[in-house]
């Protein structure tokens, strides 16, 4: 007996520590790191999605892990122009949401009901269940965009979304690299 105690202990001391966590953004980067990659012309060269823990009715991080999209970001290879530098086109995408625990789950509930007439009347009954949308509101901003240009010879890495960017090759079509 004591023994289940202190694990339900341990499980309650548990989610009461994971559920009092601040909310902390994260960034995920789409392609793989340390590997040689080639991109067209026209092609992702690193897209970062961005995301936030999805907070609780505290402002705390949900115990289950949720999270909430914040947008991405994009960066995209155009080729070289004439003095032979590479040409990139940057893309920053925001979302705003105001989503928490209580509106992503919605609301539900159940009605059952129970009639009796005479010995000459059957009985009734029956059950209603009843959900109602989450009320967030989610709005996706303009998104940013940019272009630049790179003298990889002399300046062969870039840093974008806080991921570096070797270039080990560009020509007109394509795009070798490595993100470290």
């Amino acid at each position: 007996m004591a023994n289940i105690i202190k694990f339900f202990g341990a499980i309650f001391l548990t989610a009461t520590i994971a559920g009092c966590m601040p909310v902390q953004s994260d960034q995920v980067l789409s392609q793989p790191k340390g590997q040689q990659l080639v991109a067209n012309v026209g092609g992702v060269v690193l897209k970062v999605k961005k995301t936030r823990d999805l907070p609780n009715v505290f402002g705390k991080a949900d115990l289950f892990g949720r999270t909430v999209d914040e947008g991405y970001t994009e960066l995209r290879y155009e080729g070289i122009n004439k003095a032979g530098e590479a040409v990139f086109q940057l893309m920053d995408l925001d979302v705003y949401s105001d989503e928490d625990t209580l509106s992503r789950s919605g609301s539900h509930s159940n009605s059952n009901f129970n009639g009796y007439a005479n010995p000459n009347v059957a009985n009734v009954s029956g059950s209603s269940n009843t959900f109602v949308a989450a009320n967030a509101h989610k709005q996706i901003l303009p998104a940013h965009t940019s272009e630049f240009k790179v003298n990889f010879h002399k300046k062969p890495s870039i840093v974008v979304a806080n991921q570096t960017i070797h270039i080990l090759e560009a020509d007109s079509v394509n795009l070798t690299y490595e993100i470290k």
